[in-house]
């Protein structure tokens, strides 16, 4: 009885499934549409992604809400996306529906339909084709790999990071003492022509001026804006101090002379000095 019931129900209902098409090309899509009539009591199950849709590949799908008339009888219907790389010219194809009713479950099966393949080329054509070989060279363009090159630049930035963290404080004195070497080099370059020849008050001024800035640069005390004493009051040296009052004395007091130059000299060999220092405090550091 239960069997002779779940197969009267069989016959009641039966879903219907077709294709869009009644021919396709080989890749193309064709939408296969699948209704069912049913009870309203039924619970019914339309298959899905991991159904096999043989000869068929599924490519997307679409569900639709379940309507029920005033009679009671529902309709469930969805609409599957199909595409077939097979290369038989007709393609047989149906599908199932699980049917749950008072705690028993059947499968209703659709009719089989039918759909063409058609041949893109035709078949006598086919037949007599002829492989022609070549050995021209065809360029092929290279794509941007970017999973490599994202790896690439993370292992990259990791090494960078290790780098820095083992040898960065030795490059960041290399290059302050690369600086200090060029800043040294720039001063000497223009302060050592007033070391050379007899100096009138106007180049002892600028001599004078030129050697300030560049303590001033490597002490980082604003020396420029300071007097002879109040520097000299800085840096307690007694030949400093001498130094400064015959430069002032060729500058305010219009008496440059031989001991002008031998002033500079001095100042040349104490911006040396002062360079020398700072280079072993950075190298020390």
């Amino acid at each position: 009885m239960l069997f002779g019931t779940i197969e009267c129900f069989a016959q009641q209902v039966k879903p219907v499934g077709a294709f869009e098409k009644k021919a396709i090309k080989l890749g193309e899509q064709v939408a296969y549409t699948l209704v069912l009539r049913h009870p309203s009591s039924m619970e019914v199950r339309f298959p899905d992604t991991l159904f096999d849709y043989k000869p068929f590949e599924l490519a997307s799908k679409k569900y639709f809400d379940t309507r029920t008339d005033r009679e009671g009888i529902s309709t469930d219907s969805a609409v599957y996306i199909l595409t077939t790389f097979q290369t038989d010219s007709l393609l047989h194809f149906a599908v199932p529906i699980i049917v749950m009713r008072n705690g028993d479950t059947t499968t209703l099966w659709t009719d089989s339909v039918s759909v063409l393949v058609e041949r893109i080329v035709p078949a006598a054509e086919v037949e007599d084709a002829k492989l022609i070989p070549t050995t021209d060279y065809f360029e092929v363009k290279k794509g941007w790999n970017y999973p490599y090159i994202g790896a690439g630049i993370f292992g990259f930035l990791i090494f960078l990071g290790i780098f820095y963290r083992l040898f960065g404080e030795q490059i960041r004195k290399a290059f302050r003492l690369q600086r200090l070497h060029r800043r040294f080099e720039r001063f000497m370059n223009e302060y050592l022509p007033y070391t050379q020849r007899q100096l009138n008050p106007a180049d002892a001024e600028h001599a004078l001026a030129i050697w300030k800035s560049y303590l001033q640069g490597l002490q980082g005390i604003p020396y420029t804006t300071y007097t002879s004493k109040e520097i000299a009051e800085i840096l307690p040296d007694k030949a400093l101090q001498q130094t400064l009052k015959q430069l002032d004395l060729a500058i305010y007091g219009k008496k440059a002379d031989a001991t002008t130059v031998q002033a500079t000299f001095f100042l040349a060999d104490f911006a040396k000095d002062a360079y020398r220092r700072k280079v072993e405090e950075v190298r020390n550091a």
